[in-house]
């Protein structure tokens, strides 16, 4: 299983987060049978709108010490959440988040850690990562060593975030027919248990062919 932490501040999600996903999800396609898992810190409403996303889940982290932001307390809850899903890598955008608590969270694991990825390669069945070298002027391709997970940071827009396939695309292309139906709330991804009755009609109707 690939993990994506997306990046959270002062209650919003970053942008770069749908970046890291799109990486993700071309990193799973190279990997049989791998699939993608997306942790969110700080809670419900945000990982609400990664929901779209076509991933096998998306998940609310939330903790006292993720807010607000420190190097520390984001190594702690992104260190319990990897032991708990026990993934192959751990995708992260290159920010200056990243670059503040990445370094600290694979030294506390003691796991691998390639930085500032811009695409994958194979080496003999394995996924490789490559990253620019000598200002630019090189590709080269790193094969992690050692013990899972591996933690991965992707360079800003090396993965556009338009490149992330999206769960009623994915089901389009296999000749599923698709009606989306927008619920309102604040709850995030908890408003298609609670407010479902928002979509009962279109629902019916669906039924009912």
């Amino acid at each position: 299983m690939i993990l994506v932490i997306a990046e959270t501040r002062d209650g919003k999600l970053n942008r770069a987060s749908w970046e890291a996903v799109a990486a993700a999800q071309q990193l799973a396609s190279r990997v049989a049978g791998e699939t993608v898992k997306v942790a969110v810190p700080g809670g419900a409403s945000l990982a609400g709108e990664l929901a779209s996303a076509d991933v096998a889940e998306v998940l609310a982290v939330e903790a006292a010490a993720l807010e607000p932001y420190t190097a520390d307390g984001y190594t702690d809850a992104c260190a319990q959440v990897i032991a708990a899903q026990q993934p192959a890598y751990v995708i992260f955008a290159h920010t200056y988040q990243a670059r503040d608590f990445v370094p600290k969270l694979a030294a506390r694991l003691q796991r691998p850690l390639i930085t500032d990825v811009v695409g994958f390669a194979d080496a003999a069945g394995r996924p490789a990562f490559t990253r620019l070298v000598f200002q630019g002027k090189m590709a080269a391709d790193v094969t992690p060593e050692g013990e899972a997970p591996c933690l991965v940071t992707v360079q800003a827009g090396a993965f556009p975030a338009d490149g992330v396939r999206r769960t009623g695309e994915a089901l389009k292309a296999n000749g599923v027919a698709v009606e989306q139906v927008e619920l309102q709330g604040n709850r995030g991804h908890l408003d298609g248990v609670l407010n479902i009755k928002q979509a009962e009609k279109t629902i019916a109707e669906f039924l009912a062919k």
